[in-house]
């Protein structure tokens, strides 16, 4: 290299280095006949320079930089204010003197990786180049950030060329965590992979290069895509930095792996000089950052925008998104948790006298862990953690709350992460003592506008219902309140005590309300004191699963008119802690607004209870009429049900005797033994018509006589067990199953036992009808309560073809059928009807079509006098 090259490269190196380390000046200093001469300087003018020069030649500062050549090692000392170090090259002759008051183990490294790195690509460059096939002239671009992941990537790139391998891979190492910086794979997604310790020192193998089988490799989780796999691991002293991996079908001989393994010291500088630099450019970006996040803070309008700000940006800028931030209430009894959960802030508060995490936050202590044990005495924010950042914020010397970071991996925080984050948190604590005094006097002004809103919503209403629901609302809308209960009392509460209730729960399911909030001890306390109360540490209740709510802070202020109180407003929170002063200001504004529209209210009542009156005299008419109206369709339906009965006994008289005639000559003829076959065979037929025929008539007979009934006290399971053994037969034939089920407690009922089973057995015999294909009949018996009286219920259902909404209206008018066709008269349900209303019993009919009919039959009884006896 010429002279005017060499120092246009010092000069470059100079800058890098200054940047990456934040230092105040740098130069290169080199010992040359018995003095110290500077060939370069960065951030020194023309006069600084000079200066510089002529205290080189200072003998105290002559004998410090011989020493510190001499024993090749860092040394430092204050010179004119400042404080210079010095760290001497490899070549025994030449040196770096920088200017930095203090400086980190991580800035140091700095300057000893540049020295070390420009001297081994100074002394063979050709080497640098083959590796990264860049030009001799351009291989200092590794030492600029920016050429970082590419030259990572050409290095990878030139020793699989010279392997002759087919793909392979790059990362660094930090304990047991593998991040791959350079992969041949383009389609592979992952980069980040947490070893096992087995696994572990498979892949380091001692420090030299290994090849093994790929499927070994693919055992760890690694990527590989080939049968043989050549390992080079590369270690920073003890320290493992990194490691790589080359793969092909082929073996690879033993003389490639001699030859990565007189290659490692250079790979070993190369690779720890990009990663340092690459770590140094993230935290100079991170410093950048710090602009952004004074930008932020000052843009926020108020605590909680801030701080979701605030975590967007330093999850951006530590690349974590477990995030949390602590903060104390002013008076120190509340801590308040920030956490960043699922892309939002959540927040929730804990007594600072019982809170683990208070009693650490206050020690003021910062703390950063690598990795974090289960038993460790600080606790964990997120379960996932594995390692964590820890610093306090102070305010006037006081510990005001911590900001907490942490991630999913072990050691992911340096020195430089702790570093920015208490330049950080030294802001923010600024900025959280400016948000509180933005956020009382905003609760100020939005506690007055609400009021104001309150005031035009309900002055004016007269139905304290709205006034309590729309309050109710507003106050949930506007505050950050759990439960809210608004209760207004009717001026005649003396008399009439129903109250109006307005509640608001926009966080908790409706199941709330089936509690009862009025039989609480503090509200009953408020009504008959009339004194405010303001519990804000409500112990929790024991039997936790038994509650749907469960308040831990509440408020309740007493509506008082005219020395009395009429009413409450209550608010409850299921965090501890939350109410303050200015919660209570506003409840006491609004109890005074309340009271004044509470004695609007009663004079508008007082008004209105004339035209109460007078509604209820027209629903009263209006009952009437509807009873009248009622009344006069049973008549009318006993008129027909009479009018039918004197035609059926007249019918009954004419058909009866010639239907006798022709059933006795017709049994007479049957008795002779001589008639043909085909003829006895129409006889029968003739018998059994003429016979239903009687039947037919008989039912109309029992339809229109008016004889008199027994009624006997009687088991209604035993007449249905009766009834049913005559239709055992019928509902085998047909294919029916018959689901009975009895009522275990069901009283005697006072009946006529035969036409009961009259008409059981109509309904038998049309639930089997209606169902000619087979099905299900289903007897039901138990006692119900209706209108304060006992009933025993009999439940007939069937899976039958159903009858059409249109016709069950009709179904209980004598001769109206569905089955005409089928020799059906339409007088069993007449007469089924008839008698359940003889026995001041009803029956209710609910169909289906295509699903099938239940007939249910009500029938009165006393308790006392249908109980049964032994």
């Amino acid at each position: 290299y010429n002279q005017d090259m060499a120092i246009s490269r010092w000069q470059k190196v100079l800058k890098t280095a200054c940047q990456m380390s934040s230092c105040v000046w740098a130069a290169r200093i080199f010992y040359y006949a018995d003095a110290w001469h500077m060939t370069d300087a960065w951030r020194l003018g023309a006069a600084a320079r000079r200066a510089l020069s002529s205290r080189l030649e200072d003998d105290a500062v002559w004998k410090w930089l011989n020493a510190a050549l001499s024993s090749g090692r860092t040394h430092s000392r204050r010179w004119d204010g400042q404080r210079w170090h010095v760290f001497p090259c490899p070549d025994g002759l030449s040196a770096f003197l920088v200017a930095q008051d203090e400086m980190s183990p991580p800035q140091k490294q700095v300057w000893r990786l540049a020295a070390h790195t420009y001297q081994a690509a100074a002394q063979d460059a050709a080497l640098a180049g083959r590796f990264l096939h860049l030009p001799e002239t351009a291989s200092w671009g590794l030492l600029e950030p920016r050429y970082v992941d590419r030259a990572l990537s050409q290095l990878l790139s030139a020793l699989m060329d010279v392997l002759n391998a087919e793909g392979g891979w790059l990362g660094d190492l930090s304990r047991n965590v593998l991040h791959l910086r350079a992969l041949s794979l383009p389609d592979f997604v992952q980069d980040t992979f947490v070893l096992q310790e087995a696994d572990l020192q498979f892949l380091l193998n001692g420090g030299q290069a290994l090849t093994c089988a790929a499927a070994r490799v693919a055992e760890t989780g690694l990527p590989v895509d080939g049968k043989k796999v050549l390992l080079l691991p590369l270690f920073a002293g003890r320290r493992p930095l990194a490691l790589l991996a080359f793969w092909r079908d082929t073996p690879f001989a033993v003389t490639e792996q001699a030859f990565l393994d007189s290659v490692v010291p250079y790979l070993v500088l190369v690779v720890e000089s990009l990663l340092t630099l690459d770590e140094l450019s993230g935290h100079t970006q991170r410093l950048g950052l710090l602009n952004d996040f004074m930008r932020t803070v000052s843009l926020a309008v108020s605590l909680d925008e801030s701080v979701a700000r605030v975590f967007a940006l330093l999850k951006r800028t530590f690349g974590t998104p477990l995030i949390a931030l602590a903060l104390f209430s002013a008076d120190g009894t509340v801590l308040r948790l920030y956490r960043y959960m699922r892309n939002k802030v959540h927040v929730s508060n804990e007594e600072a006298a019982a809170s683990h995490l208070a009693e650490r936050i206050l020690t003021g202590k910062a703390l950063r862990q690598d990795s974090i044990s289960r038993n460790s005495k600080w606790p964990r924010i997120h379960s996932e953690a594995r390692s964590r950042l820890w610093v306090p914020l102070r305010q006037r010397g006081a510990v005001i709350g911590a900001i907490i970071l942490e991630n999913a991996l072990p050691d992911a925080f340096s020195e430089m992460d702790e570093n920015l984050l208490a330049v950080i948190a030294s802001h923010l604590s600024g900025m959280v003592a400016y948000g509180r005094l933005l956020e009382d006097a905003e609760s100020y002004a939005r506690t007055m506008s609400w009021l104001h809103s309150v005031v035009q919503r309900v002055i004016g209403l007269t139905n304290l219902n709205d006034v309590a629901q729309i309050t109710a609302d507003l106050l949930a809308q506007t505050f950050d309140y759990d439960l809210v209960c608004v209760t207004l009392q009717s001026e005649d509460a003396a008399h009439d005590p129903r109250m109006a209730h307005g509640r608001a729960a926009p966080s908790l399911p409706a199941s709330v309300w089936d509690a009862d909030l009025s039989a609480s001890g503090l509200r009953r306390e408020v009504w008959q004191r009339g004194e405010r109360r303001l519990e804000n540490n409500l112990p929790a209740w024991q039997d936790e699963a038994s509650f749907d709510w469960q308040p831990r802070a509440e408020l309740c202020v007493p509506v008082i008119l005219d020395e009395r109180v009429v009413g409450l407003l209550d608010i409850q929170s299921g965090q501890q802690n939350t109410f303050s002063r200015n919660d209570v200001l506003v409840m006491e504004a609004l109890a005074s607004v309340l009271g004044g529209v509470v004695a609007l209210a009663w004079q508008y009542q007082r008004l209105r209870q004339t035209v109460s009156a007078l509604q209820e005299t027209k629903q009263e008419l209006q009952a009437r009429i509807q009873a009248q109206q009622a009344a006069e369709n049973k008549l009318l339906q006993a008129a027909k049900l009479a009018a039918v009965g004197e035609m059926a006994a007249g019918v009954a008289h004419e058909l009866n005797n010639p239907l006798t005639t022709v059933i006795g000559f017709t049994e007479l003829t049957l008795e002779n033994d001589a008639l043909p076959e085909s003829v006895h065979a129409d006889l029968d037929m003739v018998l059994q018509e003429a016979r239903r025929a009687r039947g037919v008539v008989r039912r109309l007979l029992d339809f229109s006589r008016q004889t008199e009934p027994v009624y006997v006290r009687s088991d209604l399971n035993e007449v249905i067990d009766e009834t049913l053994a005559l239709m055992a037969h019928l509902l085998k034939m047909h294919g029916i199953y018959l689901l009975l089920e009895k009522g275990v407690d069901l009283l005697w009922v006072r009946m006529d036992r035969n036409r009961m089973k009259q008409v059981f057995l109509n309904l038998f015999h049309n639930a089997v009808n209606a169902m000619p294909g087979g099905g299900q009949l289903a007897v039901r018996t138990r006692v119900a309560v209706q209108d304060g009286r006992h009933w025993a219920l009999v439940e007939i259902s069937d899976t039958g073809e159903g009858i059409p909404s249109d016709l069950l209206e009709r179904i209980f008018e004598p001769f109206f059928t569905t089955r005409a066709d089928r020799g059906g008269t339409g007088l069993g349900l007449s007469v089924t009807y008839g008698i359940v209303a003889d026995h001041q019993g009803k029956i209710e009919v609910q169909s289906v079509l295509g699903e099938g009919t239940t007939f249910t039959i009500w029938l009165p009884f006393d308790v006392e006098e249908g109980a049964l006896t032994d």
